[in-house]
C-alpha cells in the first residue's frame, strides 16, 4: 500500500465534512474523452438519518490527485450511494439506494441505477 492519494473529513467527527463512509469507484475509459483517467467515487451519505449520498470525481497531475465535488444538473440526487460499475465501453454507473437497509411491504425502497454522463 501506498499513503492515501486523496483524503477528506469524516462527518462522524466533523462538521465541515465530505460523508461517511467513502464508496469506490472507477476509472473513466468511456467516449468523453475530456474525462478520460477521472477516478469516480463517491460517498455514502452525510448522516445516517438521510439520504445525502455524495459523487466526486479525482483527477491526476503528475504526483498530485485532486477531488472535485461531482455537480449533478437535470435532477435532485438524493440517495444513499451503495457502488459504482462500470460497461464493457468504459461508462461509469452509480448504484444507489432511499434506504439505510432492506426494506419490505409496501413502503419498500427504491434502488436505482444512474450513468454518469457529461
Amino acid at each position: 500500500m501506498i499513503d492515501p492519494i486523496i483524503e477528506y473529513a469524516n462527518c462522524n467527527v466533523s462538521q465541515d465534512c465530505k460523508g461517511l463512509s467513502i464508496t469506490g469507484g472507477y476509472v473513466y475509459r468511456g467516449s468523453n474523452k475530456q474525462w478520460d483517467g477521472t477516478y469516480f467515487f463517491g460517498d455514502w451519505s452525510r448522516s445516517f438519518v438521510a439520504a445525502d449520498g455524495h459523487l466526486f470525481a479525482g483527477t491526476r497531475n503528475g504526483d498530485k490527485w485532486s477531488m472535485e465535488d461531482v455537480k449533478i444538473t437535470n435532477m435532485d440526487f438524493k440517495s444513499y450511494v451503495l457502488s459504482f460499475a462500470q460497461d464493457a465501453d468504459g461508462e461509469v454507473y452509480v448504484l444507489t439506494s432511499n434506504n439505510t437497509g432492506p426494506a419490505s411491504g409496501p413502503a419498500g425502497g427504491v434502488d436505482s441505477i444512474y450513468k454518469i454522463v457529461p
